[in-house]
């Protein structure tokens, strides 16, 4: 008996042998290394859309308010600091302000029974807007994002509420020392007709570690009569390297000078 000839692997069989087992996965490592890059690409410009989605819809709630204001809509910012233009509700110790974005919920377009997660950029990671927590029960609120907005002043606890986009800091909405509630949303605000085809808002561009936070390539950019851009990269960052990492009074002409004619919404306006 030929026992010898029994161990050749027949020719008729369906089996594979390891080397062709390997060349068949090494195939397969790169082609998912030839589409990932692609994937990767889908997915933020999927994100890029939604996020010039949330503009819209903060936009339209920012028409919607306009009507009771004589076509006036909120554009500014807090505390004499252009980069802090993000703001929904600021409510620290010393005083308690509704931000250039408090009137979505002083009039009720977000309420606390609301989904909250449009005001944020789904592009932005790692930063202290994202996500939302419950404020009252919150163990560290000074780092969070608060939801719902706190509307009375707390003891030495900052409850502030964050929105991931930029209005134009046109007005400084910060009142003072104490509560406020929507006293002075109604009358801090501008003609909409002056920002037609200028920029009302666009995402985070306060330092320059929040575009490293979000798109990295450019910024969506929403103007006063709807628009909604993508905007590169290089068309802000000569401002955007002056603003650096750092928030500071001393920053407002990179952000927007005070006649309007440079700073990075300035730039932004260049390009529609």
């Amino acid at each position: 008996m030929n026992v010898q000839g029994n161990r050749n692997r027949p020719l008729n069989s369906n089996g594979f042998t390891i080397v062709e087992l390997l060349v068949v996965v090494s195939v397969i490592m790169i082609m998912i290394a030839l589409l990932l890059p692609n994937f990767t690409t889908v997915r933020e410009a999927a994100r890029r859309t939604a996020c010039l989605s949330n503009q819209h819809q903060i936009y339209v709630s920012m028409i919607s308010s306009s009507n009771d204001t004589a076509d006036r809509i909120p554009l500014g910012y807090m505390f004499g600091m252009k980069q802090y233009n993000y703001a929904l509700n600021h409510n620290a110790a010393v005083e308690q302000s509704p931000g250039p974005f408090g009137f979505l919920f002083a009039e009720d377009h977000v309420t606390e029974a609301t989904n909250p997660e449009w005001l944020i950029c789904p592009s932005l990671r790692g930063r202290a807007f994202t996500p939302f927590v419950d404020s009252s029960t919150d163990p560290d609120p000074g780092t969070h994002n608060q939801w719902p907005p706190a509307l009375t002043v707390p003891t030495g606890v900052d409850r502030t509420t964050r929105v991931s986009y930029s209005s134009r800091p046109v007005l400084n909405m910060s009142q003072g020392a104490g509560t406020h509630g929507k006293t002075g949303l109604k009358k801090l605000r501008s003609p909409l007709y002056l920002y037609t085809n200028k920029t009302v808002m666009s995402d985070l561009v306060s330092t320059s570690d929040d575009i490293e936070s979000c798109h990295v390539d450019g910024i969506n950019a929403t103007y006063g009569d709807g628009a909604g851009l993508w905007i590169q990269r290089d068309t802000i960052e000569g401002n955007l390297v002056l603003i650096g990492s750092t928030m500071s009074a001393a920053k407002n002409p990179f952000v927007l000078a005070d006649d309007g004619k440079s700073g990075i919404f300035n730039d932004i306006d260049s390009d529609y």
